[in-house]
């Protein structure tokens, strides 16, 4: 099959989850035998993974000027070649432009339930273009059974969902020894470790206060990645002695460090009253793979990724979620128990299942 994925939202090799998702569905797909070709922006001449080709597309963002004309009645001429076209959704309209002429089927790949879920401007504003793509394509692809019910209400169109997935590639001694020395994690002092981008719903503004209570336990907690909320967290740690912060990593990176850590938290918030959490993280996926025990917030879409594999605190309840980590920082044989079933879980999620099952979408609808 010929299959075009386009990612005209992403940046290649930015360390993104969106970048890191986009790259693992297309080689998986491409190593069952598709050819199969990603468009991504980026500068310089298409590179080549088996199968797989990844070609650069600078197409002008949304909200900036109409540009790059070239670029794009090229990148229509090139999609006519396909079979089937898979579009990261992005607010950008130019991607339905590119595929004017296009006679194969077009699946719509949706994170984020969009516009049933914003307010004023932004809203008036990108309300027909999200309606335009929704309607416009044959199918839907999202990750969670929450967004898919929040989609129905928007769209006729068949919404199937596959969730995200981890590599599960084990690091050299060498490699683990080498991080607990940079994370300062020293014999005897439990290393906890937060990964991902620096944004609300993460919950990562919960950590300095979540670090204070454990102070003195001899848990270190390491912090990994940037984003707006980094400056801020930081600033308030100042005076924690027992945080570290390691900035953002190369993303073939973090399987090491997350793997050298004996506890990953992921302490995510919400505050939408309207709709429950909907997101699918992939930073869960790589610490199911990375074979650790998890400490995180009990939402329902959260323990079905989690299982049996974490300690789940109240959304918000920086002392219950402290204790948990507490509980597993005092008991080396839990840690092993449920970080083997970690490991489980992971093999039972990787990016060739998901490639799998997303190849079964598609002939069901080319059918």
């Amino acid at each position: 099959m010929k299959i075009a994925y386009l990612a005209l939202g992403e940046e290649w090799q930015n360390n993104s989850a969106g970048h890191s998702h986009s790259f693992s569905i297309c080689q998986n797909l491409a190593k069952l035998g598709n050819d199969v070709e990603l468009f991504i922006r980026g500068k310089g001449k298409p590179q080549a993974f088996g199968r797989l080709k990844v070609s650069f597309i600078n197409l002008p963002k949304a909200g900036g000027r109409i540009s790059g004309l070239k670029e794009l009645k090229k990148l229509s001429e090139k999609l006519k070649n396909f079979e089937i076209i898979q579009e990261r959704f992005s607010v950008n309209p130019l991607s339905v432009l590119a595929r004017f002429g296009f006679k194969g089927k077009t699946i719509l790949e949706v994170n984020d339930p969009g516009v049933e879920t914003w307010t004023g401007l932004r809203k008036i504003a990108y309300a027909p273009l999200i309606r335009l793509k929704l309607e416009s394509c044959d199918a839907i692809i999202t990750q969670t059974e929450t967004i898919k019910k929040i989609l129905k209400a928007q769209t006729k169109k068949p919404v199937f969902v596959i969730s995200n997935a981890a590599a599960v590639k084990k690091a050299s001694k060498r490699a683990l020894e080498k991080a607990r020395k940079e994370m300062k994690c020293k014999n005897g002092v439990v290393c906890a470790i937060f990964a991902g981008s620096f944004r609300e719903w993460h919950g990562v503004r919960l950590i300095p206060k979540i670090s204070r209570l454990v102070s003195g336990k001899k848990i270190r907690i390491v912090l990994i990645g940037n984003g707006e909320l980094f400056e801020k967290v930081k600033s308030e740690c100042k005076s924690i002695g027992n945080v570290r912060f390691l900035g953002a990593k190369p993303f073939e990176k973090i399987p090491e460090l997350l793997q050298a850590a004996d506890i990953l938290i992921a302490p995510f918030v919400w505050n939408n009253k309207k709709f429950d959490f909907w997101w699918n993280p992939l930073k869960l996926f790589e610490y199911l793979a990375a074979g650790k025990p998890i400490v995180t917030t009990g939402f329902k879409e959260v323990r079905k990724i989690a299982k049996n594999a974490a300690l789940y605190a109240k959304p918000e309840d920086i002392k219950e979620f402290a204790r948990l980590l507490e509980k597993l920082a005092k008991n080396k044989n839990l840690r092993q128990r449920l970080g083997k079933k970690a490991l489980q879980i992971a093999r039972e999620n990787t990016w060739e299942k998901k490639a799998s099952e997303t190849l079964k979408i598609y002939k069901k609808v080319l059918a």
